[in-house]
């Protein structure tokens, strides 16, 4: 049968790797067939939580590029198809749909729904549907982007039965890239779109209240 690799790039993810991993799991197994963690540089214990899940762990030198890391992280993945996840992520529904995927005769990318925060009543207050995070893994799907990056791909469906949601990780948030600002700006001269717009105006409003 076809086989789904699950993978991830982390770097120091300690606080939050296990809970993001656990929620894969359905029926006391997890969905994967694979799981595949790119570390790009850890110093504390990401790699052996890592491990005790059964990851099969790959190394990225780290440089300042978000999509040259997932990039090589799939090219690691041997199974047919690929879901990714941020370690700040947990899966929340659709354990059952992406096995039924993968299983299916289909080539579509497909678009989880992702909850973004919850209201006083645990609702989801804001959500959207992801990029094609579930994908075949034929080569035809390419990460771009050194931030906020982007995936593209021949076709692609929305899945609002797969559910993710974001839950943070504890403490400031922290930089991934040197010079975050430029590397928006250089998203917005490749491709001019509302998505990589906000990001790059969300982050001028933040330079602009640190200084």
């Amino acid at each position: 049968r076809p086989k789904l690799s699950v993978c991830l790039i982390a770097r120091d993810e300690e606080a939050v790797l296990d809970r993001c991993l656990a929620s894969f799991y359905h029926s006391g197994k997890p969905i994967w067939d694979e799981l595949v963690v790119c570390d790009t540089g850890s110093t504390d214990s990401t790699i052996a939580i890592a491990q005790k899940h059964g990851a099969r762990i790959e190394h990225f030198q780290w440089n300042d590029n978000h999509s040259d890391a997932r990039n090589y992280a799939e090219s690691k993945c041997k199974g047919e198809w690929i879901l990714w996840i941020d370690a700040d992520e947990v899966l929340v529904e659709g354990h059952g749909f992406i096995r039924r995927v993968v299983w299916g005769i289909a080539d579509d990318g497909y678009k989880p729904r992702m909850v973004f925060d919850r209201d006083a009543a645990g609702n989801p207050s804001r959500e959207y549907s992801r990029q094609e995070l579930l994908h075949p893994n034929d080569g035809k799907w390419k990460w771009s982007g050194a931030v906020h990056e982007w995936l593209s791909g021949p076709s692609s469906v929305s899945a609002p039965q797969i559910v993710m949601e974001h839950l943070g990780r504890p403490g400031p948030d922290r930089p991934t890239v040197k010079d975050m600002f430029e590397a928006l700006r250089q998203n917005l001269s490749n491709t001019f779109d509302e998505r990589h717009l906000y990001y790059l105006l969300r982050e001028q409003d933040r330079k602009s209240t640190r200084l």
